[in-house]
């Protein structure tokens, strides 16, 4: 391959370098390389188990930075060698004489802005940009550092030019959940979500009610009740923060949440009943997602294992035809409907004397508007719980991240690293450091 091919166009010098490190083979790193004279890259050779390619940039007349004088007068040179990138485990990187230019007018001595790197960097803007774009990744600093051949200090250095500011608005849809984080001091953080856009908004470091009225209290009244409805497990702290908090705010009641407490209550009824069953124990346990699958959906094979399984118990059978009755209850069309459907169901459960499902009747009855709502709205926390898996394989494969807002900016990261594939990024990087990439 003409390597001179490649740098023939008239581009950038950026551009020129870019389309060899692209196109050059591996086998010409293990030899010198003769580029045509005149270039930006003078020459290439294999040096210490290194790739160097010599360039020279262009002589150009600069602004002094002190009296804002035009000037092309050079002062001196300054042998500078920057990285440019790892190919299979070789470093490559560019040697060139950095020029030192002097004002006529001050006097002042400067350095111009340089092609490729950053005043008082090392490393190319190409490459610290790939550092950058492995954070968004679910792995470790330490793989990080490992795959750049650098030290965990470096990444995180790098890594912490990055910082995420409060969200300035609020969303019409908003959803609050708690998973399990690292603060110093506290077991459980909050994610805010905006279910709409399916964007995390910001990541709060306690589960307080105090700390979260503090936090939507910064926000204007006005910008409070612009916010409509606001999506939630059956959290009662949630509840009392968003009914303080947003006064036109309708609360939901996360679908998932109720059908898993109904699920829970049947699964508890085949676990009392469960052990007198002998050598049919195992067989039922084996079976037990048929229980757990709605009616609707199983095959006939297991059509004939439920009835096999139901016959052991009426308990059983009551807990199952609980359960399925509350499965229809989604399909109810209007709300007038659902809220009747609701009622009867309950009264259900009351003459089903379960003690299993007892304490539905009250959880039910305290959140019966939310799970009306959930049934009207169609809004759920779908999209929440899916990143709070992310966030559990990044807590997992990090061995946990102490730095609190270190953890917070990198979830952050994560997320506007994904919406940017989908052109919405939300990425809020102080102006000051965008220029690192």
């Amino acid at each position: 391959m003409d390597i001179t091919a490649y740098i023939r166009y008239n581009q950038s010098d950026q551009t020129r370098l870019e389309r060899i490190m692209y196109y050059v083979p591996v086998p010409l790193y293990r030899k010198n390389v003769s580029i045509r004279r005149g270039e930006c890259i003078k020459n290439s050779a294999y040096e210490g188990n290194k790739q160097i390619f010599y360039m020279e940039f262009s002589h150009t007349s600069c602004l002094c930075p002190q009296c804002h004088t035009r000037t092309s007068r050079i002062k001196d040179y300054r042998q500078q060698e920057i990285l440019l990138a790892w190919l299979d485990d070789v470093p490559v990187y560019a040697s060139f004489h950095k020029r030192r230019y002097v004002c006529p007018t001050c006097g002042h001595s400067f350095y111009p802005a340089t092609p490729l790197v950053q005043p008082y960097q090392r490393r190319s803007q190409r490459q610290q940009l790939a550092m950058i774009r492995e954070c968004a990744r679910k792995q470790s600093f330490t793989d990080i550092a490992n795959r750049f051949h650098l030290s965990v200090t470096t990444i995180l250095r790098y890594f912490d030019c990055i910082s995420y500011s409060k969200p300035a608005t609020l969303p019409a849809i908003l959803s609050l959940d708690e998973f399990r984080g690292n603060a110093p001091g506290q077991k459980h953080q909050v994610v805010v979500v905006d279910p709409a856009r399916k964007t995390v908004l910001d990541i709060l470091p306690q589960r307080d009610t105090q700390q979260l009225i503090h936090y939507f209290a910064t926000y204007p009244y006005a910008m409070r009740k612009t916010v409509n409805y606001v999506v939630m497990d059956s959290s009662a702290l949630f509840r009392l923060v968003a009914q303080h908090m947003f006064p036109n705010a309708v609360i939901i009641c996360d679908k998932y949440h109720i059908v898993r407490q109904v699920i829970w209550a049947m699964e508890n009824v085949r676990k009392r009943i469960q052990p007198p069953w002998d050598h049919h124990r195992l067989y039922f346990k084996h079976n037990k997602k048929i229980l757990t699958k709605p009616g609707c959906n199983l095959t006939n094979d297991e059509l004939v294992c439920l009835q096999e399984i139901l016959a052991q118990s009426d308990e059983l059978r009551k807990a199952y035809a609980l359960k399925e009755c509350f499965l229809q209850y989604y399909r109810c069309p209007q709300k007038q409907s659902a809220r009747y459907f609701l009622r009867f169901w309950l009264d259900l459960v009351q003459a089903s004397g379960l003690a299993e499902f007892k304490s539905l009747l009250h959880s039910f009855t305290d959140w019966f508007d939310g799970i009306i709502n959930a049934i009207r709205l169609h809004y759920s926390n779908g999209f929440m719980e899916g990143h709070n898996n992310k966030i559990k394989v990044l807590k997992r494969v990090c061995f946990s991240i102490r730095n609190f807002h270190r953890f917070r900016n990198r979830i952050l990261f994560m997320d506007a690293a994904t919406h940017s594939k989908r052109g919405t990024s939300h990425l809020n990087v102080p102006l000051t450091q965008r220029s690192l990439f």
